[in-house]
């Protein structure tokens, strides 16, 4: 194991006024609000028989989100709180909701490698940022727009519903529109790269102009609205320049993606605005090669880049000869094999 690591969260414990030493030894239970990640990494099984055993005091545990824990705890429904929100424990403790807060754990995040170090981790000053990027990578690959359900309100992802309902009303695989926060999301782990500390350790990657560019929730949100109002023909596309227009400001409020720009390329097409369509399908191949991912998952990001290369053939060819009349001649990403001699 090679001994870079990095501190990422602490786990708080708060005794709540109900939790006094009079009241421990008089109870035959006291109640624990914590969070369903704590319970279900076994921890609890682990110490609390041990608890038990010591004091003979049971110990009965309500595991739910950190938002409703604490929330459950300001209602007097619990003796100690163990949660991991640093900063709402030690508000909780200011307000008078707590007697005290102790630090429980916190988690390291540790690269796993061979003892000899072929690639010269150990003691090196980069693997914020190798975690920091591959965190980008991972997440424009595996999120899907029914987690946007899931942690629509995150942390308290239960404050208005109950939390088998919230669960439920994300079914996979969900509707299968994009995103409407994922980038924000990614673009704040870029824009840390920029930090003077991780700056220049390794090479940025290709997104939001090398991770040096914002993008809000607000424009993120916004205009995978209106994508998606497109794509589902909420603007008729019997109206073009309706349509051309909501995925034009779309494209203006979040240029980071390709596949928007690949359906303006499109609209623009139907018009005749040749030029237009190839200046917006270049871009958009650009946007696919930068990600090496879809940000529409209803696709796979191969077809994605076929689909826009033959827009762009489209776009430019003056000779209706120069390319092949039917798709069994290209391959899967819209590339014209060799000519054989």
């Amino acid at each position: 194991m090679i001994g870079n690591t990095f501190r990422a969260a602490f786990a708080g414990l708060a005794l709540t006024f109900g939790a006094s030493g009079a009241a421990l030894a008089a109870d035959e239970f006291i109640v624990v609000q914590s969070t369903t990640s704590t319970q279900n990494s076994g921890l609890l099984d682990v110490i609390l028989p041990q608890f038990t055993a010591k004091t003979g005091i049971e110990v009965r545990v309500v595991a739910v989100g950190t938002g409703q824990a604490i929330k459950n705890a300001q209602n007097g429904d619990g003796d100690v709180l163990l949660v991991h929100a640093k900063p709402a424990e030690e508000k909780f403790v200011a307000e008078g909701w707590g007697v005290q807060r102790f630090d429980v754990m916190y988690n390291d995040f540790v690269v796993i490698g061979p003892e000899s170090d072929p690639a010269g981790v150990k003691g090196s000053t980069d693997v914020v940022a190798a975690f920091t990027i591959v965190s980008m990578a991972d997440t424009i690959e595996q999120w899907f727009s029914w987690q946007d359900d899931i942690y629509s309100r995150f942390p308290a992802t239960n404050d208005h519903r109950p939390q088998a309902v919230h669960w439920m009303a994300s079914l996979w695989p969900g509707p299968m529109r994009p995103s409407g926060r994922m980038l924000h999301q990614i673009n704040q782990l870029g824009l840390a790269l920029q930090h003077p500390a991780l700056k220049g350790l390794l090479p940025m990657p290709p997104v939001f102009g090398h991770c040096s560019q914002a993008l809000s929730a607000a424009d993120d949100a916004a205009a995978a609205s209106l994508y998606w109002s497109v794509i589902q023909q909420d603007q008729p596309l019997v109206d073009l320049d309706v349509a051309t227009g909501v995925m034009e400001h779309a494209v203006r409020l979040n240029p980071w993606v390709g596949e928007p720009q690949m359906v303006l390329a499109q609209l623009y097409l139907s018009a005749g605005r040749r030029d237009e369509a190839a200046a917006v399908a270049r871009s958009a191949l650009q946007c696919f090669a930068g990600w090496g991912n879809a940000w529409d998952k209803r696709v796979q990001w191969d077809a994605w880049v076929a689909w826009t290369r033959i827009l762009l053939q489209g776009a430019t060819a003056q000779d209706s000869g120069a390319w092949p009349a039917r798709l069994d001649k290209l391959n899967n990403v819209a590339l014209k094999p060799e000519t054989v001699a």
